[in-house]
């Protein structure tokens, strides 16, 4: 698993810059990322997917230790669609 630093690590080789400027850049992106999925603006990003925010609506459920009928509220998801190209690179494509 790559986490955060060491993505910003693997940019930092990759561009020749340093580790603190690929972590600012990563920073930053991500931060554009989360802004506009909480707007429910979509995020296509070539070769790689979509990321996209659904509602799941309301819901009844049954307490099943006390038997109680409980709602739970409408929420909001993050949806990712991979791209052809990232289903590909998986092998997941036919």
């Amino acid at each position: 698993m790559i986490n955060k630093p060491e993505l910003a690590k693997l940019i930092a080789r990759r561009t020749d810059m340093t580790q603190v400027k690929a972590m600012e850049m990563l920073e930053a992106a991500l931060d554009i990322i989360k802004k506009n999925l909480a707007k429910h603006e979509k995020i296509s990003l070539a070769g790689l997917g979509t990321f996209s925010v659904k509602t799941r609506k309301s819901k009844s459920v049954r307490n099943p230790k006390t038997k109680e009928l409980m709602t739970i509220p409408d929420r909001h998801i993050v949806q990712f669609a991979a791209a052809t190209d990232l289903r590909q690179a998986l092998g997941n494509l036919q």
